[in-house]
């Protein structure tokens, strides 16, 4: 498999536009637990793990029977 330096850059990119359309979902929304796991698994992916976990843990008081919420917390 050969990568450029242009795919590297683009794969940057695009996860950073995810990070930040996760985070403008919990901006919109911010009592959706969906959009709290949503950016819970972006911050999880970067491995910014207390980041994480407090996006799990606010989206778990918003709906404790919240599977991937719950997941995300174990």
């Amino acid at each position: 498999m050969v990568v450029d330096a242009q795919s590297i850059h683009l794969s940057a990119d695009a996860r950073a536009r995810e990070l930040e359309h996760a985070s403008d979902g919990v901006r919109r929304e911010p009592d959706s637990p969906e959009a709290r796991v949503r950016l819970g698994l972006e911050f999880l992916t970067r491995d910014r793990l207390r980041e994480a976990a407090a996006e799990f843990q606010m989206a778990v008081v918003l709906d404790a029977q919240n599977p991937e919420a719950r997941l995300g917390l174990w």
